[in-house]
């Protein structure tokens, strides 16, 4: 999920939580359904059941930046950028010169992509950092991917809980970890953003009851 505390009510995509807060502002969420559910799931259906550390060893010897497949990362349906309970995984843009690691991959940029949306119809549009907390924040590769998709800093915690003491000591000195974007990788992501909101929306014409 990502929040963003807010002047007023956010044009963001989808179905998102609003909660009012003093002084007229409000904190918006906008969370996917189920992202490290489908990671997970990919990492044994593309990579044989591999460790998550030896997933990561792999994709180390892969280009950075985006593969040219786009992907909807919504094994169990999705709320976030659009409400689609009948969608599932779907991988666009496949070619011979892809991998299984690459596939693998897309899956989880996917998942930033998809957290992107509500940030900024411009990925570089804020140069401020990222907190990042929860279970996700354990695999550096995905923090990687998800500077780049921004093009912010990631700030992680040494500790990754999603508690009150993990969020406030996520920016604490000495207590984070700093991932700063590829400008290359950036660049790259830009178009895949696009690419992925037209694969949403044809999913969501084709698939039933949606």
């Amino acid at each position: 999920w990502y929040a963003e505390i807010c002047e007023k009510r956010p044009q963001w995509p989808g179905a998102f939580h609003v909660l009012a807060l003093p002084g007229g502002k409000a904190l918006a969420i906008a969370a996917l359904l189920s992202a490290t559910g489908t990671a997970d799931w990919a990492r044994v259906a593309f990579l044989g059941g591999a460790t998550h550390e030896a997933a990561e060893e792999l994709l180390a010897t892969r280009p950075r930046g985006w593969s040219g497949i786009s992907s909807i990362p919504s094994l169990h349906g999705e709320r976030f950028p659009v409400r689609a309970d009948a969608a599932g995984v779907a991988l666009a843009g496949l070619r011979s010169t892809h991998a299984p690691a690459d596939m693998y991959k897309a899956v989880l940029d996917g998942g930033a992509l998809s957290l992107s949306h509500a940030m900024s119809k411009d990925a570089t549009a804020s140069t401020a950092a990222l907190p990042v907390v929860g279970g996700g924040a354990n695999s550096q590769l995905w923090l990687q991917i998800l500077a780049d998709v921004t093009g912010r800093t990631i700030v992680a915690p040494t500790q990754v809980d999603a508690s009150l003491l993990g969020a406030a000591g996520v920016l604490a000195e000495g207590q984070s970890r700093i991932i700063e974007p590829d400008p290359r990788a950036v660049a790259s992501y830009a178009t895949a953003r696009a690419s992925q909101l037209r694969l949403f929306s044809a999913v969501a014409d084709s698939a039933p009851g949606l």
